[in-house]
């Protein structure tokens, strides 16, 4: 049986000096999925899409490349995004995780966001980046994601992601070390997922996420 957060496991050549640790980063990505598997209901899970953490360095790469569509379109395959209300995107950046949340409006509400207003999410552990560092990438990503959609709404959004989405950044948790970024960033993911979609809170945007007894603990379940 597919995992409802099944990820992409395509590796473009040797695209970016950075390629061994995005492999190591999608083997960790995949020992999460499984583990929410078991700790999230499947009816939640199938309402969120998690990508492959490879995506940004083979979306960097590819920018101004003649056949940068045809590669993105390989490497995100597919899948119907429109159907997902949370779609994650994992990114490592100068070695250092962060990560973005598409939230498509057209499927649920999410209280703390504005109504019918598709939103891309930004969280950075440790506030080095700013979220325009990353939002040309992105956008690249979502132009290559539109051609599976079905939707003309949600495809024609994520083609003119400048005037059909609003920015946000998280002030989520604080890392305490410059090591568990990549752990800080599940942990919220998680986080996300379980307060918009299980529990539907109306106060996941200001309320405390969890804290770094929370984030031990998740990098022990998974064993790392």
């Amino acid at each position: 049986m597919k995992s409802a957060l099944q990820l992409r496991h395509v590796v473009i050549g040797p695209c970016t000096d950075s390629l061994h640790m995005c492999l190591s980063s999608t083997r960790t990505m995949n020992l999460f999925a499984m583990w929410m598997e078991y700790t999230l209901g499947s009816d939640v899970l199938m309402q969120v899409m998690l990508v492959d953490s490879m995506w940004y360095s083979i979306v960097d790469a590819t920018l101004g490349k003649q056949d940068s569509m045809w590669v993105l379109h390989n490497f995100f395959g597919e899948r119907d995004f429109g159907e997902c209300v949370l779609i994650f995107f994992p990114i490592i950046y100068r070695e250092h995780w962060t990560c973005c949340v598409m939230y498509l409006a057209t499927h649920a509400k999410i209280a703390g966001l504005r109504r019918r207003k598709n939103h891309i999410l930004y969280y950075d552990p440790l506030g080095w980046t700013t979220m325009m560092d990353i939002v040309p990438v992105l956008h690249s990503a979502m132009e290559a994601m539109a051609q599976g959609v079905k939707a003309h709404d949600v495809q024609y959004a994520l083609l003119e992601p400048a005037t059909k989405f609003e920015l946000k950044v998280l002030k989520g948790p604080i890392q305490r070390n410059a090591i568990d970024c990549g752990f800080y960033v599940m942990a919220a993911i998680r986080y996300i997922i379980q307060s918009c979609l299980q529990e539907k809170s109306k106060s996941w945007v200001k309320k405390t996420w969890f804290i770094h007894d929370d984030v031990l603990a998740l990098r022990q379940s998974l064993h790392i």
